[in-house]
C-alpha cells in the first residue's frame, strides 16, 4: 500500500508543481518569489495583531529543504523534498482563492471541485500515515 501511495504522492506533487509552473507570473520561481501565496505572511490587520499565518508550515518545509540542499539548490530539488503533508495542505479551503482558483485547479479536469479533491487527498494522507505507523 505504501508503494502505491508513494506513486500518488509523486503524481500530486508533479501535477501541482506543473500547474504552478504553468501559471505563475511572478518575478521569480513560485518557491522563491515573496509574492507567492505559499510564502505570504499575515501580520495583524483589521482583527488585531494575532491573525493566523496559514503559510507557516509551507515556509518551514521549504526552508528545511533549502537547509539540506543549500540556497542555490534548483527548485526541482526543493519540490521533490516536500512531503505529502505540504501538497495535501495546498488544496485546503485556506488556499482556495490564492492557490486553487488561479493555479491548482488546472491539475485536474475542468470543473473538479476543490473540496472533493481536498477530502480525497486528506483521506489518502491519513491512510498513508496509518500504514506508515
Amino acid at each position: 500500500m505504501l508503494h502505491d501511495l508513494g506513486h500518488v504522492e509523486v503524481a500530486l506533487r508533479n501535477a501541482y508543481s506543473g500547474a504552478l509552473d504553468a501559471t505563475w507570473s511572478g518575478t521569480g520561481h513560485w518557491l522563491d518569489d515573496p509574492a507567492s501565496p505559499l510564502l505570504r505572511t499575515k501580520r495583524g490587520g483589521p482583527r488585531g495583531p494575532r491573525q493566523v499565518d496559514i503559510n507557516d508550515k509551507p515556509r518551514r518545509a521549504i526552508d528545511s529543504a533549502r537547509s539540506r540542499y543549500g540556497v542555490q539548490a534548483p527548485p526541482g530539488k526543493i519540490i521533490a523534498d516536500l512531503s505529502l503533508g505540504l501538497w495535501r495542505y495546498l488544496s485546503s479551503s485556506a488556499h482556495e482563492k490564492t492557490l486553487w482558483v488561479p493555479h491548482l485547479h488546472r491539475a485536474f479536469p475542468a470543473g473538479t471541485n476543490r473540496g472533493t479533491v481536498d477530502r480525497a487527498i486528506g483521506d489518502l494522507h491519513g491512510l498513508r500515515n496509518r500504514a506508515a505507523h
